[in-house]
């Protein structure tokens, strides 16, 4: 089993119904706020402090800083492959759900958000 979860990894996630409004409100904070984290914990060095803003929806504004986690530059590092090899039709269906952040973060065209 690849998954530590106990599920089966070879679920049919397209029979999981993911477009509802809490699924996509989660994905949504994960896109604004976990990613830029990631992003810039991606570019730091081992040892480095990593800051990080990000900005909600409702206008409110977040400041985060903690040094370099290697973990979390391999979690990137496993994002951007899989990305890498979604087509171009999944990655907008990505979109749709989350909005553009996400891809930002995963293609390399930069993580400003």
């Amino acid at each position: 089993m690849d998954d530590l979860s106990g599920l089966e990894t070879d679920v049919d996630w397209k029979s999981l119904y993911m477009d509802t409004p809490a699924v996509k409100k989660i994905l949504k904070l994960i896109s604004a706020m976990y990613m830029p984290y990631l992003t810039a914990n991606g570019k730091a060095t081992r040892g480095a402090w990593v800051e990080v803003e990000f900005h909600l929806d409702d206008g409110q504004t977040f400041r985060h800083k903690e040094k370099f986690g290697p973990y979390q530059k391999k979690c990137l590092d496993d994002l951007e492959r899989h990305y890498e090899q979604l087509t171009a039709s999944q990655r907008r269906e990505i979109a749709t759900l989350v909005g553009p952040y996400i891809g930002r973060c995963l293609d390399g065209s930069g993580s400003k958000l």
